[in-house]
């Protein structure tokens, strides 16, 4: 068993990285693309690597699941309330941040 925000993070990061996809129905029903199965081929660090360049490439910040939109309404996992343009910039800052922190820190 996972948490809620656990499953969200690795929903949303599925979705980002391809291998997770809507089926275009009104009521979308989600399920694993073709894509998948190639990664699913692929050595470890490799499957690492496409999940870590998707991650900071994302717009979508699962971290909100669970919260509410302005209007009072629950943010959830694949929902378009996630979507912020700003997020990899972020990522990236706070990456650049670690960077310099001196080792062992």
């Amino acid at each position: 068993d996972v948490t809620e925000p656990i499953a969200a993070f690795w929903v949303e990061l599925a979705y980002g990285a391809g291998l997770l996809a809507t089926d275009g129905e009104p009521d979308e029903r989600y399920a694993p693309t073709p894509a998948s199965d190639e990664w699913l081929d692929l050595p470890a660090e490799e499957r690492w690597t496409h999940l870590a360049t998707a991650w900071l490439a994302a717009t979508r910040t699962p971290g909100l699941v669970g919260g509410q939109d302005a209007k009072g309404r629950a943010l959830s996992a694949l929902g378009p309330e996630l979507d912020r343009s700003a997020a990899p910039d972020v990522r990236r800052r706070v990456l650049a941040l670690f960077a310099e922190l001196p080792p062992g820190t």
